[in-house]
Formats: C-alpha cells, sequence, structure tokens
C-alpha cells in the first residue's frame, strides 16, 4: 500500500461515436487545486473493454469513504530545498508530500516524502513520467526513473527504481455512480518498483518488488481522473485492489471556455494556411507565444513563433491529415486542440 497514495494521485484520426480526446496539461493538478474523490475498496478488478466508443459501467461503485488533499506550492512544505526544481505538491495528511513538475510537455514526479514510522524522503534523480503532452488514443511511452540513496530505519539506506509504461488504450463512455460522461479517454499506467536495502557498509542487504497497475478516465473538460481503478502488488503478496472516482467533479478545466475567450485557431479543416487570432489584450500578456503542430503519434512536425494577435501560418509542404496543435507562452500550455489539413 506504500506506493497507491503517492504514486496513484501522484497519478490516425478516427471517426466514430465519440470525438478522439486529447489530454493536456490543463487536465492535470495546478496549485490552488483540492484533490477530493470517493473511495471504494470493495471495487472489483474489471477494468472493461479497450479500443473506439468503449462503454464502461462503474454506476454501482460504492459511494462510502472519502478524502480531500490539498495541491500546495513546494516553497510551503519542509523539503522544499530537496525537491527545488519542483513546481507542485500533493500535501497528504499534514505530512506527506509527492513532488511533481508540471509543464505544457509532461507531468512528472520528482520525489516522495512519507512520515511513518519516520520521515523518508526519496527525491528521484530521474524523474518519473506519468504523462506527456498531447496525450490521445494510441500514444504511449516507456520511462525508467531512479532515486538517489535515501536514509531508512536501523542505519540503513535504499535506493529506488520504477519502470513504467504509460498508454492510452480506449476512450468511449464512462457511467459512474449518479452521472454519464462521454468522451473520455483511458490510460493504462503500469509500474514495477524496486527498492533495494544496503546496510551503513552499503553491502546489500533486501530487495522488495512493487507491481502496480492503474487505469485512468480522464475527460478533456475536467480534472482531475473521473475514475481510477488501482491494483497493487508487494512481493507476489495478495493484490490491493480500489476505485476512487469524483460522481461530479469540481474542477473543469475551463479548456473550451478560454480557447473560445482568447485564442481562435481556424479554418478547420486548413487548407492553404492556419490563421490564428488571439484576443490582443491577452496576446499583450504572453511571453514568445509559440504554435507547435504534432502528428498522430506525438511527434513535433512544424513549430513557428506567432509574432502578433492576428497571425497566417503558411501549410507550406505539410502533408494532409489530422495534428494536434498547441499554443504556448514561456514553456506554459494556454490552447490546445486538433485542427485537419486537407
Amino acid at each position: 500500500m506504500k506506493n497507491i497514495y503517492l504514486l496513484i494521485i501522484a497519478l490516425g484520426f478516427i471517426s466514430g461515436l465519440y470525438a478522439q480526446p486529447v489530454i493536456n496539461q490543463n487536465n492535470y493538478p495546478a496549485v490552488g487545486d483540492t484533490l477530493s474523490g470517493t473511495y471504494d475498496f470493495s471495487a472489483a478488478w474489471n477494468s472493461g473493454a479497450s479500443g473506439i466508443n468503449a462503454t464502461w459501467d462503474f454506476s454501482t461503485l460504492s459511494t462510502g469513504s472519502s478524502t480531500s488533499f490539498p495541491y500546495i506550492a513546494p516553497s510551503s512544505t519542509p523539503y522544499a530545498a530537496t525537491f527545488a526544481s519542483s513546481n507542485l505538491t500533493l500535501q497528504q495528511l499534514s505530512v506527506n508530500y509527492s513532488y511533481f513538475i508540471s509543464n505544457a510537455s509532461a507531468f512528472e514526479i520528482t520525489g516522495i516524502v512519507t512520515a511513518f514510522p519516520s520521515a523518508v524522503i526519496r527525491p528521484f534523480t530521474d524523474p518519473q513520467k506519468i504523462i506527456t503532452f498531447p496525450f490521445t488514443y494510441l500514444n504511449n511511452f516507456k520511462d525508467t526513473a531512479r532515486t538517489a540513496n535515501y536514509n531508512v530505519s536501523g542505519g540503513n539506506h535504499q535506493r529506488r527504481v520504477v519502470y513504467s509504461e504509460t498508454k492510452a488504450d480506449a476512450y468511449g463512455s464512462l457511467q459512474l455512480p449518479g452521472i454519464t460522461y462521454n468522451n473520455v479517454l483511458r490510460l493504462l499506467i503500469t509500474s514495477e518498483t524496486i527498492d533495494s536495502t544496503f546496510n551503513s557498509g552499503n553491502v546489500f542487504q533486501n530487495r522488495s518488488v512493487s507491481i502496480d497497475t492503474n487505469y485512468y478516465w480522464i475527460s478533456e473538460d475536467r480534472k482531475p481522473y473521473l475514475l481510477v481503478l488501482s491494483k497493487n502488488v508487494i512481493d507476489n503478496g495478495t493484490p490491493t485492489i480500489f476505485a476512487q472516482y469524483f460522481s461530479d467533479p469540481t474542477w473543469p478545466t475551463g479548456i473550451k471556455d478560454q480557447q473560445n475567450i482568447y485564442v481562435n485557431v481556424y479554418p478547420n479543416p486548413a487548407d492553404n494556411f492556419i490563421r490564428i487570432d488571439i484576443q490582443e489584450e491577452y496576446f499583450n500578456s504572453l511571453s514568445e507565444p509559440q504554435l507547435i503542430l504534432l502528428d498522430q503519434q506525438g511527434k513535433e512536425v512544424y513549430s513557428e513563433k506567432i509574432s502578433s494577435a492576428n497571425t497566417f501560418i503558411s501549410r507550406n509542404n505539410l502533408p494532409s491529415g489530422i495534428y494536434f496543435y498547441k499554443i504556448s507562452s514561456d514553456k506554459e500550455n494556454i490552447s490546445s486542440g486538433k485542427i485537419s489539413v486537407k
């Protein structure tokens, strides 16, 4: 169970019944957000179908215990100096902390602090990449994360290595107690966490292996996830399974509203050019805004600085197809979506 609460919460165009969702930084937490959801520790391990236009029925999940944890600035925590590169912290039970780097390109875990039975500080020298942005159906990547040596009880120290894979294996409709969401993307994140213990003379003592399998259901216009179904197995022991869900997420991302108010990218589909209109007052507040186009595999195929509030960008030799665009300023994502090129 030691990894579940910290690491989980930490956490081609195909036409069909539902539009293909695209997940961006806006769908992940920021300072000032609060993680508040309902747990069901009696949930069955049944993730449902993969693929397009799937329907997942979790309407019978328990409506029992709930928790609430704040996302805060790392500078307000006792371990700010250790996690100086982080820009987000999840605080749990007042004394446990998960540290993150969140930007327009990715969401990463930079370290974890657990307080019981005594404080254990685990800074990652290679952060654990949870997701890259934008992310959509059939996108996937693998990652290896490592910590520095950290002290544990008995004068020993440990090293942690995490091998993980993130992929979007489905999208469709999700039924939760009292509500249904459409255009939901499902992520499958699997990880193997190896903790190796050494004594004060750096002699190997033992090793613990934790296997985590986590399904996340995420909506384009909500944050955080709508549902997570998690299974954790430590040293080949009995699996621990739980679900956490939000029947009415209170964190609307405002992505669509914000784009309609401030940014307009058109025509869609585009032919010879792409026009970007940004509300002038908003444009003047930006620092070197830039357009980036990615293909359906997430590879960057085009980028250009946006020089004015009303900009025309030539298609050049861009092949026909579906692309993901994102407009960023000072490494922060301010608008994103899909655009078709004839």
